[in-house]
């Protein structure tokens, strides 16, 4: 069995593989990864879905390779460097979706997901009876604003 190419689908030669490769990485840097882009990959290879997960591994080891030996915060800074021109891009095509994701994402990789140790001080600080306090004042503030509409449910 061959695809419309002439290369053999269960045995692909070291030039071949090496094109599925880099057909791989590259869909995987452009449009990232789903089901989806194995199917088609596995349709365009003449392959099975299965083997287009295989290329991808491989794929991945390469990568997680290179980046062996490389500061942190390099590979920090690289990642949110990535992960805004792709923020970029969702901007552009009005995915607001995606693009809310990624702000999530680099929040997260930033560490700006996480208080702060002036915050932690202050929230550490706080009694029970502080906190109690509070929620009967901001409850009181809802009743008013509200009339008793939806307080409490």
């Amino acid at each position: 069995m061959t695809t419309d190419k002439g290369v053999s689908v269960f045995h692909a030669d070291g030039a071949e593989v090496r094109r599925r490769l880099r057909a791989v990485e590259m869909r995987m840097h452009a449009d990232g990864w789903s089901v989806n882009v194995a199917y088609e990959l596995a349709e365009e290879f003449g392959c099975s879905p299965r083997t287009v997960y295989r290329y991808r591994a491989r794929v991945l080891d390469e990568l997680a390779e290179g980046l062996r030996g490389q500061d942190i915060e390099e590979e920090r800074a690289e990642f949110v460097r990535r992960l805004q021109g792709h923020q970029r891009a969702a901007l552009r095509a009005g995915r607001f979706g995606p693009l809310s994701a990624m702000l999530s994402i680099e929040a997260k990789v930033r560490g700006l997901d996480r208080p702060t140790e002036a915050q932690k001080q202050v929230i550490e600080a706080i009694s029970p009876a502080d906190l109690a306090e509070r929620r009967q004042e901001i409850a009181a503030r809802l009743l008013a604003v509200n009339g008793g509409n939806n307080v409490g449910k």
